[in-house]
């Protein structure tokens, strides 16, 4: 579990005013109207998500490991150079993502439970170098029709051709029964109106048999808000790798927006078997 004021679990708005009244804001992440952003002790505030593209600043930084509340992503040092440091204390060149540099299946892990995916190259235990997509899903402009929320339909069935042969087919590579964050969904202006998840069944990511079904969601960051996703699909296209492709419909104040994904996802090694 998270700590309280860390960006998983925020201050809510009346309890940051509270706080702030009695002088005993320390600094962290606070929730309102759908926004997490964090306010430091000084009540300056920072709107970025610790990624890659929004680095914190140092001294923001400093006050979120002096909180206990850095769950790991993207930093400025004193000197203005680029860092990640994992939640474990371990810290990476700004090369880490690069081939060059490949992320362990640890790290993007991380990355994807705190939405800063931003694209890059990950290893898997066998040494294998894969590529994956960046994780940020932008709304398109455009009308859609139809409102509420859906809980997704599951695809995954049937792999797409090519996608496992001999032996990768004969193991299955199989996972076990899962949930987890995919991406922030943003709106045309960058800000986030939504998270899309994805819930599996144990079974196989690879072949055509007992194949893992996988099930697509998007929570709203607003409760007034709906996402229709029932056409959305998956389908696995590689050992523990799922594409996501399809339309979803996104409700805001009586008006519709027709969103469109097509994006992979790997699953995390803590769903893997590999026996």
């Amino acid at each position: 579990m998270a700590t309280k004021g860390s960006r998983q679990v925020p201050y809510t708005w009346s309890e940051y005013t509270t706080k702030v009244s009695s002088n005993t804001w320390q600094g962290g992440w606070v929730e309102s109207r759908g926004e997490n952003n964090y306010r430091t002790h000084a009540l300056d505030v920072y709107t970025g998500s610790c990624a890659k593209s929004y680095p914190v600043p140092y001294n923001i930084f400093c006050e979120m490991i002096q909180n206990g509340i850095w769950l790991g992503g993207w930093y400025r040092t004193e000197q203005y150079l680029l860092k990640y440091r994992a939640f474990d204390g371990t810290e990476y060149e700004s090369t880490l993502c690069e081939e060059s540099n490949p992320c362990s299946l640890s790290l993007y892990g991380e990355m994807i439970s705190n939405e800063i995916w931003e694209g890059g190259w990950v290893q898997e235990y066998n040494g294998t170098l894969r590529y994956v997509q960046s994780l940020q899903i932008v709304i398109s402009s455009g009308s859609g029709s139809g409102n509420g929320y859906g809980s997704g339909i599951s695809g995954g069935s049937v792999p797409e051709a090519g996608s496992g042969s001999g032996e990768l087919e004969a193991l299955g590579c199989s996972i076990s029964a899962g949930n987890h964050v995919v991406a922030p969904v943003h709106d045309e202006n960058g800000k986030q109106i939504g998270t899309l998840h994805a819930n599996w069944t144990s079974g196989n990511t690879i072949g055509q048999h007992e194949l893992s079904v996988v099930t697509i969601s998007i929570s709203p960051q607003l409760n007034s808000n709906t996402f229709n996703t029932n056409n959305l699909y998956t389908v696995w296209i590689n050992a523990y790798e799922l594409r996501i492709h399809g339309t979803y419909i996104f409700t805001q104040n009586g008006e519709s927006t027709l969103g469109h994904v097509y994006n992979e996802f790997i699953i995390p090694e803590e769903f893997r078997q590999y026996d």
